[in-house]
């Protein structure tokens, strides 16, 4: 193929042309479609494309395997696609299919951010290891905190790509993210202080480097900017009241309930699996290494990815995603 505009037009013609696809996201190696009928899709003449490395269906998407390359195949996708790519929330019904598709929808294009962060932390760790760093040179501290600004705003960067899914305005949407990370809460919280909103007290957690507590504000605040749009009918004071509003309501809701949801439950799941490797060792790894194909198969192992980036953030490494590594 002479360019990745020409692959991406041969993969969107032969998936059906535009009108078959309903939405349209990528994670780090594969094109992740959503079809309204598969059955129009030349299979064969896919996996004949130069440029193209094999497909595969998973978790009902039509996934189209290009490598290294995809991110960029995607850039000439999109513009393809128009219109006619859709928010799959507005197609579908909850479910734990929609739950996986939207992880992997938020969290794949922050993943350069991470790769780069670890990069960047490792070159730090093998500088001071072998002696060529002391720590304390003003280029290795720069570029130690470098290093942390992906899993210390990692709310900020959850936000920015959940709203992109959720569709809703990504400066409302750092706003809320951005909240949880406000200097005078997170001195209240190092400090140990309480604080209330209107007599009702606020959970005070540290939500730098998590995942859920930011997601689940932007998901409400992409359903209350929707209410609150349809009810301000006026467009001379449209553009001053429903981001207000939406954010009086969203971030005070967030606070209160949604991030310390989002929190205890990622930990939980944190726990969860780190518990069963120390106390149950070698059993554990096997049995999570057993479901592994079923859960790659299903496309359940998508679910793992948030639970490796809190182990990251929280312990700095990941004991899960090593026996992903050793499954495959």
């Amino acid at each position: 193929m002479k360019s990745k505009k020409e692959l991406a037009a041969k993969i969107v013609e032969l998936l059906g042309e535009k009108e078959n696809i309903t939405f349209a996201t990528h994670c780090i190696t594969r094109l992740r479609f959503h079809l309204k009928d598969e059955g129009k899709v030349d299979k064969a003449a896919l996996e004949r494309l130069d440029g193209v490395m094999g497909t595969t269906v998973q978790s009902g998407q039509f996934q189209v395997i290009i490598g290294p390359t995809v991110k960029e195949v995607y850039k000439e996708v999109e513009p393809l696609l128009g219109a006619q790519e859709q928010s799959v929330e507005e197609k579908e019904k909850f479910s734990y299919k929609l739950i996986l598709d939207t992880l992997t929808a938020i969290i794949a294009p922050i993943i350069p951010a991470f790769s780069a962060a670890g990069m960047l932390k490792c070159v730090c760790l093998i500088l001071t290891t072998v002696g060529l760093a002391k720590g304390t040179e003003g280029a290795y501290v720069m570029f130690d905190f470098v290093s942390d600004v992906a899993f210390y705003f990692l709310p900020i960067l959850i936000a920015w790509s959940a709203s992109k899914r959720f569709k809703v305005d990504t400066g409302l949407a750092i706003c809320v993210a951005g909240a949880l990370l406000y200097p005078s809460f997170v001195s209240l919280v190092d400090a140990g202080e309480s604080l209330t909103f209107f007599g009702i007290p606020v959970p005070m957690y540290s939500y730098a480097s998590t995942i859920f507590p930011a997601l689940l504000g932007v998901w409400l605040l992409s359903k209350v900017n929707k209410v609150v749009d349809k009810i301000v009918k006026m467009d001379a004071i449209r553009l001053l009241v429903v981001p207000l509003v939406s954010l009086g309501i969203t971030i005070p809701v967030t606070f209160l309930a949604l991030a310390p949801l989002g929190n205890w439950g990622a930990n939980l799941l944190v726990n969860v699996f780190t518990w069963m490797l120390n106390t149950t060792g070698p059993f554990a790894g096997l049995v999570i290494g057993a479901l592994m194909p079923i859960m790659t198969l299903t496309g359940l192992h998508q679910s793992l990815s948030p639970i490796e980036l809190m182990e990251v953030t929280n312990y700095g490494f990941t004991m899960i995603l090593t026996i992903e590594f050793l499954h495959n």
